[in-house]
């Protein structure tokens, strides 16, 4: 008798901790949209790698950010950027 498939894995949303693990400690608002985006920790990942690359990698992926990257960009872009560039 073949062994039953288990249900196909979903997801995993990014959590609080994710997020101070990956970006650092936000304020609760900020982190509560960022989880409220649906995220996973990969797309996370990803948002913080575009906002914290210089010029010369970003040209390298060759492709600007799309959907919940993007927005993840959006939320954390005022979260990270130092305050005189606020």
């Amino acid at each position: 008798m073949a062994a039953m498939a288990g249900p196909p894995e979903q997801r995993r949303v990014v959590t609080k901790q994710d997020i101070d693990e990956v970006v650092g400690r936000l304020d609760d608002a900020a982190a509560t949209a960022i989880v409220a985006t649906g995220a996973s920790r990969e797309e996370l990942l990803e948002a913080y790698a575009w906002l914290t690359a210089d010029d010369a990698q970003r040209r390298r992926l060759h492709r600007a950010p799309s959907g919940t990257v993007a927005r993840l960009c959006d939320l954390l872009e005022a979260e990270i950027s130092p305050p005189e560039e606020r």
